[in-house]
Protein backbone atom coordinates (compact mmCIF):
# COMPACT_ATOMS: atom_id res chain seq x y z
CA UNK A 1 0.00 0.00 0.00
CA UNK A 2 2.11 3.18 -1.07
CA UNK A 3 1.93 6.17 1.19
CA UNK A 4 0.57 9.64 0.38
CA UNK A 5 0.66 11.32 3.78
CA UNK A 6 4.06 11.73 3.95
CA UNK A 7 4.26 15.01 6.22
CA UNK A 8 7.42 16.58 4.48
CA UNK A 9 7.91 19.71 2.56
CA UNK A 10 10.51 19.00 0.26
CA UNK A 11 8.57 19.85 -2.22
CA UNK A 12 6.24 22.86 -3.50
CA UNK A 13 2.80 22.67 -3.39
CA UNK A 14 -0.32 24.47 -3.76
CA UNK A 15 -1.72 23.70 -0.44
CA UNK A 16 1.75 25.01 1.37
CA UNK A 17 1.54 28.33 -0.17
CA UNK A 18 1.24 31.53 2.34
CA UNK A 19 -1.14 33.77 1.25
CA UNK A 20 -0.68 37.13 3.99
CA UNK A 21 -3.07 39.83 4.20
CA UNK A 22 -0.64 41.51 2.83
CA UNK A 23 2.07 41.58 0.34
CA UNK A 24 3.32 45.39 0.93
CA UNK A 25 4.35 47.30 3.84
CA UNK A 26 4.59 51.03 4.18
CA UNK A 27 6.02 52.37 7.34
CA UNK A 28 7.08 56.25 7.12
CA UNK A 29 10.96 56.80 7.83
CA UNK A 30 12.13 58.05 10.90
CA UNK A 31 9.04 56.49 12.62
CA UNK A 32 8.52 53.00 14.59
CA UNK A 33 5.32 51.39 13.49
CA UNK A 34 3.48 48.43 13.79
CA UNK A 35 1.96 45.96 11.01
CA UNK A 36 -0.09 42.78 11.16
CA UNK A 37 0.46 39.73 9.27
CA UNK A 38 -1.93 37.27 9.12
CA UNK A 39 -3.26 34.41 6.86
CA UNK A 40 -4.72 31.30 6.88
CA UNK A 41 -2.41 28.29 8.77
CA UNK A 42 -1.24 26.06 5.39
CA UNK A 43 -1.39 21.90 4.74
CA UNK A 44 1.08 19.57 4.01
CA UNK A 45 0.42 18.70 0.27
CA UNK A 46 1.69 15.77 -2.46
CA UNK A 47 1.97 17.19 -5.66
CA UNK A 48 2.66 13.78 -6.98
CA UNK A 49 -0.69 12.81 -6.57
CA UNK A 50 -3.18 13.61 -9.65
CA UNK A 51 -5.23 15.65 -8.76
CA UNK A 52 -2.45 16.94 -5.79
CA UNK A 53 -3.91 16.10 -2.11
CA UNK A 54 -3.45 18.34 0.98
CA UNK A 55 -3.76 17.41 5.03
CA UNK A 56 -3.02 18.37 8.28
CA UNK A 57 -2.54 21.90 9.30
CA UNK A 58 0.86 23.45 9.97
CA UNK A 59 0.66 25.72 13.01
CA UNK A 60 4.34 26.58 12.95
CA UNK A 61 6.10 29.30 11.22
CA UNK A 62 9.12 31.20 10.90
CA UNK A 63 9.79 34.89 10.02
CA UNK A 64 13.21 36.70 8.53
CA UNK A 65 13.04 40.78 9.22
CA UNK A 66 15.41 43.18 8.44
CA UNK A 67 17.96 44.51 11.37
CA UNK A 68 16.71 46.22 13.90
CA UNK A 69 13.12 45.06 13.16
CA UNK A 70 11.00 43.15 15.46
CA UNK A 71 8.29 39.90 15.79
CA UNK A 72 6.45 40.19 18.64
CA UNK A 73 8.92 41.16 21.19
CA UNK A 74 11.58 39.54 19.50
CA UNK A 75 14.31 41.69 17.39
CA UNK A 76 15.77 40.58 14.56
CA UNK A 77 19.38 41.07 13.62
CA UNK A 78 18.79 40.44 9.97
CA UNK A 79 20.32 36.77 10.16
CA UNK A 80 18.54 34.62 11.63
CA UNK A 81 14.89 33.42 11.23
CA UNK A 82 12.52 34.02 14.57
CA UNK A 83 9.58 31.32 15.46
CA UNK A 84 6.09 32.44 14.69
CA UNK A 85 2.33 31.99 14.13
CA UNK A 86 0.31 32.51 11.40
CA UNK A 87 -0.72 36.13 12.67
CA UNK A 88 1.89 37.89 14.18
CA UNK A 89 2.88 41.89 14.74
CA UNK A 90 5.84 43.20 13.36
CA UNK A 91 7.49 46.51 14.31
CA UNK A 92 9.39 48.93 12.40
CA UNK A 93 12.68 50.92 13.52
CA UNK A 94 13.35 54.20 12.37
CA UNK A 95 15.28 53.20 9.17
CA UNK A 96 16.01 50.36 7.52
CA UNK A 97 13.86 48.67 4.69
CA UNK A 98 13.57 45.64 2.16
CA UNK A 99 11.26 42.39 2.65
CA UNK A 100 9.81 40.15 5.21
CA UNK A 101 10.52 36.48 4.62
CA UNK A 102 8.02 33.77 5.86
CA UNK A 103 8.10 30.21 5.62
CA UNK A 104 6.27 27.14 7.39
CA UNK A 105 8.25 24.61 9.37
CA UNK A 106 7.51 21.17 9.94
CA UNK A 107 7.14 20.77 13.79
CA UNK A 108 7.91 16.84 13.61
CA UNK A 109 11.48 17.63 14.14
CA UNK A 110 14.23 20.39 14.35
CA UNK A 111 16.10 20.03 10.84
CA UNK A 112 13.53 18.61 8.65
CA UNK A 113 12.72 21.17 5.25
CA UNK A 114 11.51 24.17 5.53
CA UNK A 115 8.76 24.91 3.50
CA UNK A 116 8.06 28.00 0.64
CA UNK A 117 9.21 31.31 1.60
CA UNK A 118 6.70 34.10 0.71
CA UNK A 119 8.15 37.65 0.46
CA UNK A 120 6.08 41.16 1.93
CA UNK A 121 7.83 43.77 0.92
CA UNK A 122 8.63 46.96 2.94
CA UNK A 123 8.16 50.87 1.12
CA UNK A 124 9.83 53.41 3.11
CA UNK A 125 8.91 56.50 0.64
CA UNK A 126 11.03 59.17 0.44
CA UNK A 127 9.61 62.79 2.11
CA UNK A 128 7.45 64.32 -0.85
CA UNK A 129 9.28 68.47 0.26
CA UNK A 130 8.73 71.00 -2.31
CA UNK A 131 9.56 74.75 -1.53
CA UNK A 132 7.75 77.78 -3.02
CA UNK A 133 10.49 80.76 -4.15
CA UNK A 134 11.53 82.93 -7.13
CA UNK A 135 13.92 80.70 -9.37
CA UNK A 136 15.57 83.93 -10.72
CA UNK A 137 17.88 85.27 -8.00
CA UNK A 138 18.93 89.08 -8.48
CA UNK A 139 20.58 89.94 -4.63
CA UNK A 140 18.90 87.01 -2.78
CA UNK A 141 15.90 85.26 -2.41
CA UNK A 142 14.24 83.03 -0.09
CA UNK A 143 12.72 79.59 -0.52
CA UNK A 144 10.30 78.10 2.35
CA UNK A 145 8.67 74.59 2.59
CA UNK A 146 4.99 73.85 4.18
CA UNK A 147 6.09 70.10 3.98
CA UNK A 148 9.05 69.26 5.65
CA UNK A 149 9.03 66.36 7.85
CA UNK A 150 8.46 66.78 11.63
CA UNK A 151 11.09 64.59 12.13
CA UNK A 152 13.83 66.47 10.50
CA UNK A 153 16.45 67.78 12.27
CA UNK A 154 19.69 68.07 9.86
CA UNK A 155 19.92 69.85 7.03
CA UNK A 156 22.77 70.15 4.37
CA UNK A 157 22.04 72.86 1.53
CA UNK A 158 24.58 73.05 -1.27
CA UNK A 159 24.58 75.40 -4.40
CA UNK A 160 26.20 73.98 -7.12
CA UNK A 161 28.92 75.29 -8.45
CA UNK A 162 29.65 76.94 -5.06
CA UNK A 163 31.12 80.07 -5.96
CA UNK A 164 27.54 81.54 -7.70
CA UNK A 165 25.81 81.98 -3.58
CA UNK A 166 25.50 81.36 -0.38
CA UNK A 167 22.59 79.47 1.82
CA UNK A 168 21.83 80.55 5.27
CA UNK A 169 19.28 78.98 7.65
CA UNK A 170 17.22 75.85 6.91
CA UNK A 171 13.69 76.31 6.58
CA UNK A 172 12.94 78.94 5.47
CA UNK A 173 16.79 79.23 3.63
CA UNK A 174 18.18 82.08 1.78
CA UNK A 175 19.92 81.91 -0.94
CA UNK A 176 22.65 85.38 -1.65
CA UNK A 177 23.97 85.67 -4.91
CA UNK A 178 27.80 85.75 -5.43
CA UNK A 179 28.42 85.45 -9.10
CA UNK A 180 26.46 85.25 -11.97
CA UNK A 181 25.87 81.77 -13.71
CA UNK A 182 23.04 78.63 -13.43
CA UNK A 183 23.37 76.72 -10.42
CA UNK A 184 21.83 73.39 -8.94
CA UNK A 185 20.11 73.54 -5.38
CA UNK A 186 20.18 70.65 -3.54
CA UNK A 187 19.31 69.81 0.08
CA UNK A 188 19.92 66.75 2.32
CA UNK A 189 17.69 66.28 5.02
CA UNK A 190 17.61 63.58 7.95
CA UNK A 191 17.73 62.76 11.95
CA UNK A 192 20.13 60.77 14.21
CA UNK A 193 19.37 57.13 13.77
CA UNK A 194 16.99 57.68 10.83
CA UNK A 195 18.13 57.69 6.43
CA UNK A 196 19.02 60.59 4.65
CA UNK A 197 17.30 62.16 2.04
CA UNK A 198 18.56 64.48 -0.92
CA UNK A 199 16.76 66.36 -3.48
CA UNK A 200 18.11 68.24 -6.12
CA UNK A 201 16.64 71.86 -7.62
CA UNK A 202 13.89 70.12 -9.71
CA UNK A 203 12.25 68.36 -6.70
CA UNK A 204 12.62 71.27 -4.68
CA UNK A 205 11.16 73.58 -6.95
CA UNK A 206 9.12 71.49 -9.02
CA UNK A 207 9.44 72.38 -13.18
CA UNK A 208 12.44 74.57 -12.14
CA UNK A 209 15.95 72.82 -13.15
CA UNK A 210 18.53 75.47 -12.34
CA UNK A 211 18.44 78.26 -10.98
CA UNK A 212 19.14 81.56 -12.42
CA UNK A 213 22.16 83.68 -10.41
CA UNK A 214 21.19 87.45 -12.01
CA UNK A 215 21.82 88.52 -15.42
CA UNK A 216 24.05 85.21 -16.59
CA UNK A 217 24.82 84.80 -20.77
CA UNK A 218 22.76 81.29 -21.90
CA UNK A 219 24.22 78.04 -20.69
CA UNK A 220 23.16 76.80 -23.59
CA UNK A 221 21.91 77.39 -27.67
CA UNK A 222 21.71 75.69 -30.68
CA UNK A 223 21.71 77.62 -34.14
CA UNK A 224 20.25 75.51 -36.92
CA UNK A 225 18.61 75.04 -40.42
CA UNK A 226 21.38 76.74 -42.20
CA UNK A 227 20.70 74.62 -45.69
CA UNK A 228 19.10 75.76 -48.49
CA UNK A 229 15.89 74.08 -49.09
CA UNK A 230 15.05 74.76 -52.58
CA UNK A 231 15.71 76.77 -55.84
CA UNK A 232 13.13 79.09 -55.08
CA UNK A 233 14.31 80.08 -51.50
CA UNK A 234 17.11 79.60 -48.92
CA UNK A 235 16.87 78.08 -45.92
CA UNK A 236 15.64 79.41 -42.87
CA UNK A 237 18.50 80.07 -39.98
CA UNK A 238 16.83 79.33 -36.32
CA UNK A 239 18.52 80.18 -33.14
CA UNK A 240 17.32 78.99 -29.60
CA UNK A 241 18.46 79.65 -26.51
CA UNK A 242 17.70 78.70 -22.58
CA UNK A 243 14.17 79.97 -21.71
CA UNK A 244 14.16 82.11 -18.94
CA UNK A 245 10.80 82.05 -18.09
CA UNK A 246 8.12 84.82 -18.07
CA UNK A 247 9.71 88.53 -18.06
CA UNK A 248 12.65 87.56 -20.26
CA UNK A 249 13.55 89.81 -23.42
CA UNK A 250 15.51 87.97 -25.88
CA UNK A 251 17.28 90.38 -28.17
CA UNK A 252 18.71 88.88 -31.61
CA UNK A 253 21.57 90.07 -33.49
CA UNK A 254 22.64 89.14 -37.40
CA UNK A 255 26.57 90.58 -37.40
CA UNK A 256 26.23 92.57 -34.71
CA UNK A 257 22.97 94.56 -35.70
CA UNK A 258 20.20 93.92 -34.07
CA UNK A 259 16.85 92.19 -35.82
CA UNK A 260 14.78 90.64 -33.32
CA UNK A 261 13.21 92.08 -29.54
CA UNK A 262 11.54 89.42 -28.64
CA UNK A 263 9.84 87.63 -25.71
CA UNK A 264 9.97 84.45 -27.43
CA UNK A 265 13.76 82.35 -26.94
CA UNK A 266 13.54 81.72 -30.79
CA UNK A 267 14.67 83.56 -33.82
CA UNK A 268 14.62 82.50 -37.12
CA UNK A 269 15.55 84.47 -40.69
CA UNK A 270 15.85 83.87 -44.21
CA UNK A 271 19.64 85.04 -45.40
CA UNK A 272 19.36 87.11 -48.91
CA UNK A 273 22.32 85.16 -49.39
CA UNK A 274 24.29 82.17 -49.42
CA UNK A 275 27.73 80.90 -49.63
CA UNK A 276 28.89 83.37 -46.97
CA UNK A 277 29.29 83.29 -43.44
CA UNK A 278 26.23 85.25 -40.87
CA UNK A 279 27.02 85.88 -37.49
CA UNK A 280 24.19 84.79 -34.97
CA UNK A 281 23.69 85.67 -31.55
CA UNK A 282 21.87 86.82 -28.70
CA UNK A 283 21.40 88.98 -25.91
CA UNK A 284 19.15 87.83 -22.70
CA UNK A 285 17.79 90.59 -20.62
CA UNK A 286 15.58 89.71 -17.28
CA UNK A 287 14.56 90.64 -14.40
CA UNK A 288 17.96 91.36 -13.04
CA UNK A 289 19.50 93.53 -16.43
CA UNK A 290 21.12 92.56 -19.29
CA UNK A 291 23.34 89.47 -19.98
CA UNK A 292 26.78 90.53 -19.99
CA UNK A 293 27.99 89.03 -22.89
CA UNK A 294 26.37 87.33 -25.70
CA UNK A 295 26.40 84.21 -26.99
CA UNK A 296 26.52 82.98 -30.41
CA UNK A 297 29.11 81.46 -33.69
CA UNK A 298 29.71 82.56 -37.25
CA UNK A 299 27.71 80.26 -39.15
CA UNK A 300 28.37 79.43 -42.85
CA UNK A 301 25.10 79.40 -45.42
CA UNK A 302 26.14 77.17 -48.40
CA UNK A 303 24.52 77.19 -51.75
CA UNK A 304 23.01 73.82 -52.81
CA UNK A 305 21.36 75.91 -55.73
CA UNK A 306 23.72 78.75 -56.57
CA UNK A 307 21.24 79.76 -59.84
CA UNK A 308 17.70 79.91 -60.39
CA UNK A 309 16.40 80.35 -64.00
CA UNK A 310 12.41 81.52 -64.36
CA UNK A 311 10.41 83.04 -67.91
CA UNK A 312 9.54 86.31 -67.37
CA UNK A 313 5.55 86.25 -67.68
CA UNK A 314 4.34 88.26 -70.87
CA UNK A 315 8.08 88.39 -72.63
CA UNK A 316 10.20 86.59 -74.64
CA UNK A 317 12.83 87.40 -71.49
CA UNK A 318 14.14 84.74 -68.92
CA UNK A 319 15.60 85.92 -65.50
CA UNK A 320 18.99 84.19 -64.60
CA UNK A 321 20.21 85.03 -61.30
CA UNK A 322 22.90 83.87 -58.56
CA UNK A 323 22.23 83.92 -55.11
CA UNK A 324 25.47 83.11 -54.14
CA UNK A 325 28.03 85.38 -52.55
CA UNK A 326 31.23 84.04 -54.77
CA UNK A 327 29.23 82.67 -57.81
CA UNK A 328 28.82 84.71 -61.03
CA UNK A 329 26.98 84.27 -64.17
CA UNK A 330 29.35 84.67 -66.65
CA UNK A 331 28.29 81.84 -69.06
CA UNK A 332 25.11 80.71 -70.02
CA UNK A 333 24.07 78.66 -72.87
CA UNK A 334 20.77 77.63 -74.50
CA UNK A 335 20.47 73.84 -75.72
CA UNK A 336 16.88 72.30 -77.77
CA UNK A 337 15.56 68.95 -76.16
CA UNK A 338 18.22 67.47 -79.35
CA UNK A 339 21.16 68.68 -77.27
CA UNK A 340 21.85 71.39 -80.38
CA UNK A 341 23.61 74.68 -78.89
CA UNK A 342 20.92 77.56 -79.77
CA UNK A 343 22.83 80.13 -78.09
CA UNK A 344 25.79 81.17 -76.03
CA UNK A 345 26.44 84.17 -74.15
CA UNK A 346 29.54 85.45 -72.22
CA UNK A 347 29.51 87.91 -69.05
CA UNK A 348 31.37 89.86 -67.21
CA UNK A 349 32.86 89.05 -63.78
CA UNK A 350 30.57 90.21 -60.44
CA UNK A 351 27.35 89.86 -62.79
CA UNK A 352 24.75 88.45 -60.54
CA UNK A 353 21.44 89.03 -62.67
CA UNK A 354 20.75 88.88 -66.02
CA UNK A 355 17.76 89.49 -68.41
CA UNK A 356 18.01 86.76 -71.53
CA UNK A 357 16.49 87.35 -74.80
CA UNK A 358 14.82 84.33 -76.74
CA UNK A 359 12.47 85.82 -78.92
CA UNK A 360 15.18 84.60 -81.23
CA UNK A 361 14.22 81.11 -80.77
CA UNK A 362 11.33 79.18 -82.19
CA UNK A 363 8.61 78.09 -79.38
CA UNK A 364 9.63 75.08 -77.93
CA UNK A 365 11.54 72.95 -75.11
CA UNK A 366 14.77 74.68 -74.17
CA UNK A 367 17.74 73.52 -71.47
CA UNK A 368 19.27 76.19 -70.37
CA UNK A 369 23.09 75.82 -68.56
CA UNK A 370 24.18 78.64 -66.01
CA UNK A 371 28.27 78.49 -65.24
CA UNK A 372 30.88 80.57 -63.52
CA UNK A 373 33.53 78.61 -64.93
CA UNK A 374 33.75 76.10 -62.01
CA UNK A 375 30.35 74.68 -61.64
CA UNK A 376 27.52 74.76 -64.23
CA UNK A 377 23.75 73.76 -63.68
CA UNK A 378 21.01 73.09 -66.40
CA UNK A 379 16.95 74.27 -66.18
CA UNK A 380 14.47 73.64 -68.28
CA UNK A 381 12.21 76.10 -70.09
CA UNK A 382 9.65 76.85 -72.34
CA UNK A 383 9.12 79.11 -74.69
Amino acid sequence: IPYVKIKSLLFASSFSNINPNQLNITAPPCQITTHNISFPNVQFGNPFENPAIGYGSITTYEYLLPSGWSLNTSTSNGVDWLPGSNNVTVTSNLANGGVIKVRPTNSCGPNLVRGQIREISITRPKPTISFSGNPTICSSETFTSTNIPAWVTTYNWQITPSNLGIATGTNPVTIEKLANGYGQLSLTLGAPGCPSYSYNTSEILPGVSELIFGSPAPSYYTITGYEPNGPGRFGRITMTVNDYGPGAIYKFYINNILKRTSTANTYGFFPEECDVEYEVSCIVENVCGPAVHPVGRVVFFPCVYAYRVSNVANSNLVLVESSSKKRDVLDIKVFDRMGNQKMSVRYAAGTKKVLLDISALAKDNYVVMVSDGEISRSFNIVK
